[in-house]
């Protein structure tokens, strides 16, 4: 960074090997805020920020200045500083910052692969000019800036005072950890924060004092802070950040003296005596700001320094766990507390707080920073599996998901029970094309947890993709159950339905998209696709402007308005949408937009991509002719069985499950109608029927008058009817094949339709053959299923014989206790995670369904709800784990005094009774004390004895002492200040109490 600028004869040969010599001159350039994915926002920013510095390093060009692009949006175009720039508003900042261009930026980033649009936008022109599209991955970040730079230049708009391609190759690079700090110096600098801004800026420019743009934006800031800061307290917290110690100093200790109660002045004293290793004046710094100002986070978290300092590592935990109530994504905290809980060798906490702080760094791109406290999380409990799950999440999103899967396969030797860890590598494995790991790894997730949403989801992803469409739709259907507001599971439900002809099943989900992000252009867009497809032009119209307003630069979106108004005759504007589509996109294809198909076409095209019956029906309904204003129509089906008067026909009706082929052909043919008619619900005409009339013979269908009274009382147009007919295949001799029918089993259709008021029958006798193969296979693996369920119950019950489990627990009966027992033949079985949902705050015992869900895999019998006893009858033989989870609380007050999680192994014999007792009656108390003196005021420093306890002399500073007793009479002595009370205290049979003692 920083070369010597060259002459001009070096700047065109180094221009000569690089890009195409030009002598084209741009007065000046603006760019406007980078748009971004959210989680990728402080990336962005760096980026911003470190291609304007570099801009105005290699070219005599005047590049504006990030900070006059930003005020300038927020007066006059106020939605840009957080959304970016469109196209739209580009010509207009032109005009207003007299620019002779605007480079536009768009990144969209996913598992770690950034994409950036780059366009730029000609005064003179009136028009984008140019696009490009780059492609890297976040650990490429100078890739990318390099290659935008590099297309900047190639532009021919700048002229050069140092040749590009060498000031690329020789300037300093940043890790990503390093550019995240300075992105939030920057940040904090636009939002006026300026001494957290000072300090991150200083922060970079110690770590990378070559990184230029670290070190000038730390000089501008420190420079504009010096010259207009004025308060004592503001300008001595600055000169600290800066270095200037004993000026810092004075200027605070002036701003005490004038004002002691000022809590930046205390905390910055403070802060300086910390570096200074003054402990015990830090602390009196500390404790009197929290006095002034008792949710001042920045002072309690150096309190708790002090303290952890000073080996006082429960006062210094309590500070900090207040702390982190109040700020609970502060890292700073979350890293005290960890190194905290090792020190005190409480290693499954301190991991936890390592992997909040990995979370937390991981979530503002700080990669290296997340990975350091993700390896302190192992080495704190290297038999949990969070980390590397967190690990492998890192690596996938910057853009390794090969290591991502191999630290999955480690996390799952760890925890081979973890839904998640499968759901991941399906993910993975999906991203990698590998749709067969894929599938069995969302597999075994789903078995794992019925309710692993992301699972279903990406197991119908997977199965759309191999064209299995119904298997898919079940699973984005179940995927709705367990969270009707996933907008995946919607999108991909309705995107399926869209392919099948079911247009207003799909708009329905789209609608309720809409409902929930009102704002979403995707769900705007995809709706309007939808109900072009169904011909509705002029709702579609609407959606594809909704869309364009909520994101006026996806040029796909104009292409559809496009089509949409081209087919509502509306010409002139159409030529303009496809002219703005091509501005945004020289790239787009329009040349296809002559060729757009009628309805007709399209079904029949879709047709030929559906099986034999659905294409079939697809063009049969092309065929009907209108039928009214309304284009309204009831589907109605005659009879309900196949039609063959035997009793073998019956019997494979319902054996074989044949009502599902009538529901099937049912809903083929109303998505196939949905497409060029309203039709009437199909739950509607059942619900007329079942009150009125079946029909039960085609005969019936001969009188107008009724078929015109049924009209009316559906308020339909016209009937359609349909009647599944049975025809199993014959073989030459003519002869029929049962075997052959039982598995292809044939169906034709008869369809016949009647408008209103014609007398008469406008579609006659039209037959559709069905088949439904896959119907009798899975018929055929249920035969096969229910014969290994016979022959198991037989050896299982009969053969080998049972036994019976009686089960007793002894407990205070004065006490309301509420238990579930579970019987298993897994030794490994974990209810840690079924214990935390049981015992929620919120859910209480509504709870046990998902542990029933969680343990359903492993149980042999269980019960709930237990009060003394359970009896487990009809036990197979063999060796068990019984275990025991539940909780016991005060009758009256709620409060819970007891949990309890045990197991036992026991053996099962055939024909006798097993035995098994729990005593779970409480043995000791945990007591609270607290000490007043006689002005009711708790102190500090009183020493507590208890008679007949080992090491029972405690002091604590807060006054608050605690202990774990057995019940019963005790005697107890507190002493302060020579002062020294005794007295005896009852210990009463619960889990806790809290004890008061009055030295006065």
């Amino acid at each position: 960074m920083g070369l010597p600028k060259k002459n001009v004869v070096i700047m065109f040969i180094s221009l000569a090997l690089f890009f195409i010599p030009s002598i084209v001159i741009a007065s000046q350039i603006a760019i406007p805020p980078i748009r971004s994915d959210m989680q990728y926002k402080l990336l962005m920013l760096g980026l911003q920020q470190v291609v304007i510095d570099n801009l105005n390093d290699i070219t005599s060009d005047n590049i504006i200045k990030r900070e006059d692009i930003r005020q300038y949006l927020e007066r006059n175009l106020p939605h840009t500083p957080q959304k970016g720039v469109f196209t739209k508003d580009a010509l207009k900042i032109t005009e207003d910052l007299k620019v002779n261009y605007v480079i536009l930026c768009n990144l969209k980033a996913k598992n770690g692969n950034l994409d950036l649009n780059i366009k730029i936008v000609a005064a003179d022109q009136q028009k984008v000019t140019s696009t490009y599209d780059i492609k890297a991955n976040i650990s490429e970040f100078y890739v990318l800036k390099n290659k935008l730079i590099e297309f900047i230049v190639s532009q021919k708009i700048l002229k050069f005072t140092i040749p590009v391609q060498t000031f690329l190759e020789h300037e300093e690079k940043v890790d990503i950890d390093t550019l995240i700090q300075f992105s939030k110096g920057l940040l904090y600098f636009d939002q006026n924060q300026d001494l957290k801004s000072i300090e991150y800026l200083k922060s970079v420019y110690e770590k990378n004092p070559s990184f230029t743009s670290g070190q000038k934006h730390y000089e501008i800031v420190k420079n504009k802070l010096l010259s207009k800061t004025q308060k004592p307290d503001d300008l001595g917290n600055l000169k600290r950040i800066i270095g200037e110690k004993q000026e810092a100093k004075q200027d605070l200790m002036n701003s005490m003296g004038s004002n002691p109660n000022s809590v930046q002045a205390l905390v910055g004293m403070g802060k300086i005596n910390l570096e200074e290793n003054n402990v015990k004046e830090a602390k009196l710094n500390f404790e009197q700001a929290l006095k002034l100002d008792k949710t001042n986070t920045d002072a309690m978290i150096n309190l708790g320094k002090t303290y952890k300092m000073d080996g006082d590592y429960n006062q210094s935990m309590n500070m900090l766990n207040k702390a982190s109530a109040l700020e609970p994504n502060n890292i700073e905290v979350h890293e005290n507390l960890a190194d905290l809980y090792q020190k005190t060798n409480k290693e499954s906490l301190a991991a936890k707080e390592y992997m909040n702080a990995a979370e937390l760094s991981a979530n503002e791109l700080s990669v290296n920073t997340a990975t350091t406290y993700l390896n302190k999380a192992k080495n704190a409990s290297p038999k949990d599996s969070s980390p590397l799950i967190l690990e492998s999440d890192i690596q996938a999103m910057t853009g390794n998901p090969t290591e991502a899967l191999k630290t999955l396969k480690s996390a799952q030797t760890l925890s081979k029970n973890n839904d998640q860890i499968y759901q991941k590598m399906g993910d993975i494995s999906e991203e990698l094309n590998d749709n067969d790991n894929a599938k069995q790894m969302y597999s075994k997730s789903i078995e794992l947890n019925e309710s692993n949403m992301d699972a279903t989801i990406g197991m119908a992803s997977v199965l759309k993709k191999e064209g299995k469409t119904s298997n898919a739709k079940n699973l984005y259907q179940k995927a709705l159950e367990i969270n009707s507001k996933s907008k995946e599971a919607n999108a991909g439900l309705a995107k399926l339905m869209a392919e099948e002809f079911d247009v207003d099943g799909s708009i329905k989900h789209y609608e309720y998209m809409e409902s929930l992000d009102p704002d979403d252009s995707d769900v705007q867009k995809e709706k309007g696709k939808v109900l072009l497809k169904k011909g509705d032009l002029e709702q579609a119209k609407e959606c594809f402007e909704k869309a364009h307003e909520l994101n006026p630069d996806d040029s796909e979106v104009l292409k559809e308005l496009g089509i949409t108004q081209t087919q509502l005759g509306l010409t002139k504007e159409a030529e303009k949408t496809f002219e703005n589509a091509k501005n945004i996109d020289p790239s787009i294809n329009l040349s296809d937009i002559s060729k757009t198909s009628t309805l007709s076409d399209t079904l029949k095209i879709k047709g030929e991509q559906q099986e034999v019956a659905n294409k079939k029906i697809a063009k049969l309904i092309t065929s009907f002719p209108n039928i009214g204003s309304t284009n309204a129509m009831a589907i109605i089906e005659i009879g309900k069985h196949v039609e063959k008067p035997d009793f073998s026909a019956y019997w494979k009706d319902y054996v074989r499950f044949f009502p599902l082929i009538h529901t099937k052909i049912r809903t083929d043919i109303y998505s196939a109608l949905t497409q060029r008619f309203e039709v009437l619900k199909a739950s509607s005409v059942d619900s007329y029927f079942s009150l009125n009339k079946k029909f039960v013979q085609l005969k019936e269908m001969v009188d107008p008058a009724y078929m015109d009274y049924l009209c009316n009382e559906l308020g339909v147009s016209a009937l359609m009817f349909y009647k599944v007919i049975h025809e199993p295949k014959t073989e030459k001799d003519g002869s029929y094949s049962t075997i052959s029918d039982f598995l292809h089993p044939q169906f034709k259709i008869l369809t016949i339709m009647y408008p209103k008021s014609q007398a008469n029958i406008l579609q006659n006798s039209t037959y559709v053959s069905y088949n439904l193969t896959d119907i009798s296979i899975f018929m055929y693996v249920v035969y096969c299923i229910i014969t290994l369920i016979v022959i198991w119950f037989i050896k299982y019950f009969i053969i080998d014989g049972s036994g019976t489990v009686y089960v007793e627990i002894i407990q205070d009966p004065n006490k309301h206790a509420i238990f579930s027992l579970t019987l298993s033949k897994n030794k490994n079985l974990n209810l840690t995670k079924t214990k935390q949902n049981l015992l929620d705050e919120e859910e209480g015992l509504k709870s046990k369904k998902k542990y029933s869900k969680k343990a359903k895999k492993y149980k042999k019998f269980e019960r709930y709800l237990v009060k003394k006893d359970s009896q487990f009858n009809n036990i197979h033989i063999g060796k068990y784990q019984i275990y025991l989870f539940g909780i016991i609380e005060e009758s009256l007050q709620g409060k819970e005094i007891g949990n309890y999680q045990i197991q036992q192994e026991i053996f099962v014999e055939k024909k006798k009774t097993t035995n098994v007792t729990f005593d779970l009656c409480p043995k000791e108390c945990f007591v609270e004390f607290n000490i007043f003196d006689k002005q009711n005021n708790r102190v500090s420093g009183a020493e507590i004895h208890i008679k007949g306890i080992l090491g029972s002399k405690f002091s604590k500073a807060d006054g608050m002492v605690y202990f774990y007793l057995p019940f019963g009479e005790t005697e107890i002595t507190a002493e302060y200040e020579g002062k020294k009370i005794t007295q005896e205290i009852s210990i009463e049979p619960r889990s806790s109490q809290v004890c008061n003692i009055y030295l006065g």
